[in-house]
């Protein structure tokens, strides 16, 4: 009855990685580290160390205490560390972020409060990875 719904082996379809994102819904509170090749989204509390080698958004209810190290990220929320980001790091207007920033592009809009220590990576920056030492 499904069969077109399958492999050849008889497996349902994969998702593919691009459709594929990590959600911390509100009122969720989560401590540890975190390694994600895919795009994840904080609503909730979390605490502790992200590594994703994708898009990083904290929602408007997020609140982050650690090192984030991602390809871009949106802040909506709140922030407090360190925060790396390959390419663009965009700063809306409720965003409140506080610690150090090292990013390849910067966009802050109006009323973000951005209390930050901030390094823009030099146009080498491809070159180097944050996810530990050079690409090879």
């Amino acid at each position: 009855m499904f069969s077109g719904n399958k492999d050849n082996k008889g497996n349902p379809p994969q998702a593919k990685a691009s459709t594929n994102f990590n959600y911390l819904v509100e009122g969720s509170v989560f401590e540890g580290k975190i390694s994600s090749k895919s795009d994840f989204r904080i609503d909730g509390v979390f605490t502790g160390n992200l590594q994703c080698s994708s898009k990083v958004v904290i929602g408007l209810s997020g609140k982050v205490e650690g090192e984030i190290y991602c390809e871009n990220a949106v802040i909506e929320g709140q922030f407090n560390g360190k925060l790396i980001v390959n390419s663009l790091l965009n700063v809306k207007e409720k965003a409140k972020i506080i610690g150090e920033v090292e990013v390849g592009k910067l966009a802050v809009q109006e009323g973000a409060h951005f209390h930050v220590s901030c390094k823009m990576k030099s146009g080498n920056a491809r070159e180097e990875s944050s996810f530990g030492g050079k690409k090879g």
